[in-house]
């Protein structure tokens, strides 16, 4: 192999850090290998920086999440009645046993109530959609 490629090889492994190359060229072969261990002794290593120790605020434990699922299937509105404007918004609060919706079954009306007193997290339902028993209807943080 020619000096250059050689030289070549030589500046390639230095600049780049990479600890192995092999070239093979028609019936010739080079392999150059570098001993890591022997390159880090040889860098000069800095101390990690230097953090200032934050007090740790009091965590709050995590809120519980209840689910507010469907008893039946049929078609969910959101409404007291299939027409009725919305009940249930997105931050209010609810009372336990208080009615977010309804399900209609075949014209059978199954109330959607609140299991539990809190917020009104989420809602993953849309008004007139048709749902499965146990679906997750909505989403609410529990008070404690």
């Amino acid at each position: 192999m020619k000096r250059e490629v050689l030289e070549g090889l030589y500046k390639l492994i230095k600049e780049t850090g990479i600890t192995e190359i092999s070239l093979h060229k028609g019936v010739s072969s080079i392999i150059i290998k570098r001993n890591p261990a022997k390159i880090k002794k040889a860098v000069k290593s800095e101390p990690p920086p230097v953090e200032e120790i934050k007090e740790k605020k009091e965590e709050k434990p995590e809120k519980e999440l209840i689910e507010v699922k469907s008893p039946t299937v049929g078609i969910f509105y959101a409404g007291k009645t299939k027409l009725a404007p919305a009940i249930a918004k997105v931050g209010m609060q609810v009372e336990k046993g208080r009615l977010l919706g309804i399900v209609d079954c075949m014209g059978t009306i199954e109330q959607v109530k609140s299991p539990c007193k809190g917020k009104l997290v989420e809602i993953k339902i849309s008004n007139h959609k048709p749902v499965e028993y146990g679906q997750v209807l909505m989403i609410i943080e529990k008070e404690s």
